[in-house]
Order: C-alpha cells, then sequence, then structure tokens
C-alpha cells in the first residue's frame, strides 16, 4: 500500500542528528523544493553505530534519506520495515542492513 498508512523505515546513519531533529520530523518540512508531511524519527541505538526508526505517512522518492540528510545526518543503510495501520505493523521484513 502507498496511501493513507504509516510507513516504516530503520535506517543506519552516518554522522550526528541536529539536537531538534525530532521536532523537525514532528512539524514537517521542506527538503529542497518538496514540502515533507510530518513524520517520527526514533533513535533506537548509538553505538556501535546510529540507528533510527522512522515512521512516515507519504512516500515520496528517497525521502527518508532527504529528511535525515536535513537534520545532519547520512544515511549508509536502510530497510523497510513494513506499514502500520491502527497502531499495528501488518507487514515487516527482517532487517538485513548490506547483507
Amino acid at each position: 500500500p502507498n496511501r493513507h498508512v504509516e510507513k516504516e523505515y530503520e535506517a543506519v546513519v552516518d554522522g550526528a542528528l541536529a539536537a531538534d531533529a525530532v521536532l523537525r520530523f514532528e512539524q514537517g518540512m521542506t527538503c529542497g523544493t518538496a514540502g515533507m508531511q510530518a513524520g517520527e524519527v526514533e533513535i533506537l541505538e548509538t553505538e556501535p553505530e546510529l540507528r533510527v526508526r522512522v515512521t512516515l505517512k507519504e512516500g515520496k522518492y528517497h525521502q527518508v534519506k532527504r529528511m535525515i540528510a536535513a537534520v545532519g545526518g547520512t544515511v549508509t543503510a536502510l530497510n523497510a520495515c513494513g506499514w502500520v495501520v491502527s497502531g499495528w505493523i501488518k507487514h515487516s521484513r527482517p532487517a538485513n542492513f548490506g547483507n
């Protein structure tokens, strides 16, 4: 599904995210000329590498990478985990970062 459901991703990020990254995701942002709807970012772990979970309501081209870059990081691995309907993950894939 590509409309009206939340999409969940896990990413490995190089670099540090801005102190206001969570707030900027919640408010939505502009990346280049494209407006990005509000989403959520959750820090999963910081050692040995920064891993985040991103939940979005839309799925624009390279949106996760563009939003992470806008808050100071670079996505080095990205996994689409599934989509969320009414708080339940309806589909999920194992995280195979780079394997």
